[in-house]
Formats: structure tokens, C-alpha cells, sequence
């Protein structure tokens, strides 16, 4: 998930007005850590992707997302931040 955070907002500008910018940007990840997930393990599971993009403005910020029907489901997720931006994907 590092690798593809990364590989998603590293070269991008940070603008607060422009939300649909920032909709894409949460949409792409979700998309591509679901897509990496089906070619690890196509069959028998179901994965959730949430993704969440906000200003780093020095504050401080948690999102976390637990959801167990079965004794052997997992949740991963991953925390990437820098100077402007923060983001946090949680795959289930």
C-alpha cells in the first residue's frame, strides 16, 4: 500500500478548494490497493478499501476501521504523510 500511496501523491499539489482532485486522488488509491489485493488473492475473499486524504496543517488525526464476521478476517493499513498532505488507507 506504501508503494502505491506514494506512487499516487508524491509529485502532487495540494489545493484545499479542489476537492474533486482530492475525490480522485482517494478513488485511485481505493482502486489500485483493491486491484493489488484480487492479484495476490483472486478468490474467497471480499476486500474493503477506505481511503482518506487530509491537509496536514500540525494536528493530529487517527482513522481506523475494524469490521470481523470471522475469526481469521485482517485489517492493514498504511499511514503516508509530508509537508502539506496526509493520507490513510485501510484495506480489510
Amino acid at each position: 500500500m506504501k508503494k502505491l500511496i506514494s506512487t499516487t501523491l508524491e509529485k502532487e499539489r495540494w489545493d484545499p478548494k479542489d476537492k474533486d482532485k482530492q475525490r480522485a486522488w482517494c478513488k485511485e488509491i481505493s482502486e489500485r490497493v483493491k486491484g493489488r489485493m484480487l492479484e495476490i488473492q483472486p478468490k474467497g475473499f471480499k476486500f474493503i478499501v477506505t481511503t482518506i486524504i487530509n491537509e496536514n496543517l500540525g494536528q493530529g488525526g487517527r482513522a481506523d476501521m475494524a469490521s470481523h464476521w470471522e475469526d481469521c478476517d485482517t485489517v492493514a493499513q498504511e499511514m503516508w504523510a509530508n509537508v502539506g498532505r496526509a493520507s490513510h488507507a485501510v484495506q480489510r
